[in-house]
């Protein structure tokens, strides 16, 4: 549930509402990765993938309790990941 343009920290578009923080329905589950830290800390997913170059992966993580990790440029092997997603490869 991505909000328009991937930007914002909150989730919510349209088509779909608002993705709410699973622990308080009256916040959000924060920013473009929302539902993937509302799926983790839910135990609905163990792992989530996604790109991380504002704070994407680790604000929403932070929102909803749960550990969003971007490594350091250079740690994580880029060779195999796709060349036409803008942004960091991040992990929840």
């Amino acid at each position: 549930n991505v909000p328009e343009f991937a930007a914002g920290s909150h989730t919510f578009n349209d088509v779909f509402g608002c993705t709410r923080n699973p622990f308080n329905t009256s916040l959000t589950a924060g920013g473009s990765s929302g539902g993937s830290a509302a799926a983790l800390a839910t135990g609905q997913s163990w792992l989530a993938l996604g790109s991380d170059l504002g704070g994407s992966l680790r604000v929403p993580a932070s929102f909803c309790g749960v550990v969003g990790l971007r490594p350091s440029p250079g740690v994580v092997p880029r060779s195999g990941s796709r060349k036409d997603c803008p942004g960091k490869l991040g992990l929840h």
